[in-house]
């Protein structure tokens, strides 16, 4: 039965089986450790909670805009009402309709399994490696921290205040991508591709890996462990921040205004969209890389731009206190795994019956 399904069908229970299965785990886990609040954490109302909501209103507005943008300015001889009508129906085929609908479905559950997992991975694990990857990382770099190589060359107010800003568009790259996808799901085999690496990108780096390697970050290292060892590196952000604010109000280190509400949040045991701490392996770096290898289905030359980007982000999650630099370098080695898992499994996926699916109007 499956092998005659569409492959857009068989696309949504491949990426949904996934996310399912994951979302299951963590129940599992929480009932294990937190069993007094596990209805409570996985009541439809926390898992779509109202950040999560947020993003997904402005997302629908956005592919609005998008529509209304593409209704007015392509050239077409037929009638307003007949164009209307066509588009309502190509909206509404069952099978792209199914695939948009299992996107939504899957990015609620994977968000808020992921999150309550994350706030999880302290209390229960616990931050047990920083000492062991800042001493590893510093016998690596001939006995100085990466920061200091970063600082050194990127020191600056202005290098560092555009390090941050394209650290923060990671957040807006991450969104878009998933909203192309919700735009152009024709493209079955490279959307497909490329979902189901973002959902295995948050799976395997930033919840099994990182409860394996659990690690705080250069920015917590103190608080967690008592050791000054990184207050040098927040000292001279501070430094910076000051610097930024003295020249004009808005410009400042917005990520210290983050990391301390992120610690406030862990203490408090706060699961809403976004809680949580961990460091080793850096999920903007392995996304950043994923994110990468998507743009090349767009245009290379996007691909090669995002390229540029992802080395970005490592640096920038260096400069920043965020990482150590080697939770990038873990998070590249994982990514690049995945992308070829994924690669192979939209490969069974598709080719139960040898189906020649089409590349698509977007591909290269």
């Amino acid at each position: 039965m499956i092998a005659r399904m569409r492959p857009e069908f068989r696309a949504c229970i491949l990426l949904l089986l996934i996310v399912a299965v994951y979302f299951t785990l963590v129940f599992e886990f929480v009932a294990k450790y937190k069993s007094d609040k596990t209805i409570a954490a996985f009541m439809p109302y926390a898992i779509t909670n109202g950040g999560l909501l947020a993003v997904w209103g402005v997302t629908l507005v956005f592919m609005a805009i998008a529509y209304c943008t593409k209704f007015v300015f392509a050239h077409r001889s037929s009638a307003i009402l007949d164009r209307l009508v066509l588009d309502f129906r190509e909206f509404f085929r069952p099978e792209i309709l199914a695939l948009r609908v299992s996107i939504f479905i899957s990015w609620f559950l994977l968000m808020g399994a992921f999150t309550i997992f994350k706030v999880m991975i302290g209390a229960v694990h616990g931050f047990t490696l920083d000492p062991n990857i800042a001493a590893f990382e510093r016998a690596a770099l001939f006995g100085h921290d990466a920061w200091q190589y970063t600082h050194f060359l990127f020191g600056s107010p202005l290098p560092t205040f555009i390090l941050q800003a394209s650290y923060n568009a990671w957040f807006a790259l991450m969104w878009g991508s998933i909203l192309l996808c919700l735009l152009f799901v024709e493209n079955v085999r490279e959307i497909l591709h490329y979902l189901l690496a973002f959902v295995l990108c948050w799976i395997i780096v930033g919840s099994l890996a990182a409860y394996f390697l659990a690690s705080a970050g250069p920015c917590y290292y103190e608080r967690i462990l008592g050791d000054a060892h990184f207050h040098p590196l927040m000292l001279r952000l501070h430094e910076i921040d000051r610097s930024l604010g003295s020249i004009f109000p808005a410009l400042q280190l917005t990520s210290l205004d983050v990391q301390d509400m992120l610690w406030g949040w862990q203490v408090e045991r706060h699961d809403g969209l976004g809680a949580g701490i961990s460091a080793m392996p850096s999920v903007h770096v392995g996304l950043a890389f994923v994110m990468a290898r998507g743009a090349y289905f767009l245009r290379p030359i996007y691909g090669r731009i995002m390229s540029i980007y992802v080395g970005l982000v490592w640096i920038a999650s260096v400069h920043l206190g965020w990482h150590y630099a080697v939770d990038g370098a873990v998070a590249l080695l994982l990514a690049i795994l995945i992308w070829k898992i994924s690669g192979w499994l939209v490969g069974v996926c598709f080719d139960f019956r040898r189906q020649a699916v089409p590349l698509g109007a977007f591909a290269p």
